[in-house]
């Protein structure tokens, strides 16, 4: 959840101070434009911003891991104004960290790409942590959960070939919401 979120980014910020000051203010501010993205509380964003809040997320999270992590993206930009249930795409990173080993010897590459069947996909090699991550699915579940009762779609989930890939509903600018939460 977020307070976990905001603790160990706090913890990383800590250890930046007096190490490397130039990470350290890079890292406080691009925590405080994703912890200002988050409290905005809306419904649906369009993708385009979605993705600036990404950017903090994972600039965060290289200087964090360093080395040890990749981002790579395909984006097609005709989906840019398309509609997403906001910090979707954060959780589906942070859930890769979660169950996946991110070290130098097994760095972790995580892939951020639309699809031509109008969705947002995160994937990334399986390369599982030792010991089982408590809360597995909970995000996941959670986040479907909301694209069902908002939207009427379904997140899918694809565990293939030693892929782990999510793939969620990217909504045309003209969808209506179903219900407000």
């Amino acid at each position: 959840g977020r307070p976990h979120f905001l603790f160990t980014s706090l913890n990383t910020l800590s250890g930046l101070i007096g190490s490397d000051d130039d990470k350290a203010q890079i890292y406080l501010h691009q925590l405080a434009s994703t912890y200002r993205y988050i409290m905005q509380n809306r419904r649906l964003v369009e993708l385009s911003e979605e993705l600036k809040c990404v950017d903090s997320y994972c600039e965060m999270m290289m200087i964090r891991y360093g080395d040890n992590i990749h981002f790579e993206r395909d984006i097609d930009s005709r989906y840019l104004h398309y509609q997403i249930i906001p910090i979707s795409i954060q959780l589906l990173i942070e859930n890769a960290l979660k169950h996946n080993v991110v070290s130098s010897r097994h760095p972790l590459t995580i892939n951020l790409s639309t699809t031509a069947s109008d969705a947002f996909r995160v994937s990334n090699v399986i390369c599982n942590k030792q010991e089982a991550d408590s809360g597995f699915g909970l995000g996941l579940a959670n986040l479907a959960k909301r694209y069902q009762l908002l939207c009427d779609s379904d997140i899918s989930i694809s565990d293939r070939d030693g892929i782990f890939a999510v793939d969620i509903p990217l909504l045309d600018p003209q969808h209506k919401i179903k219900f407000s939460l």
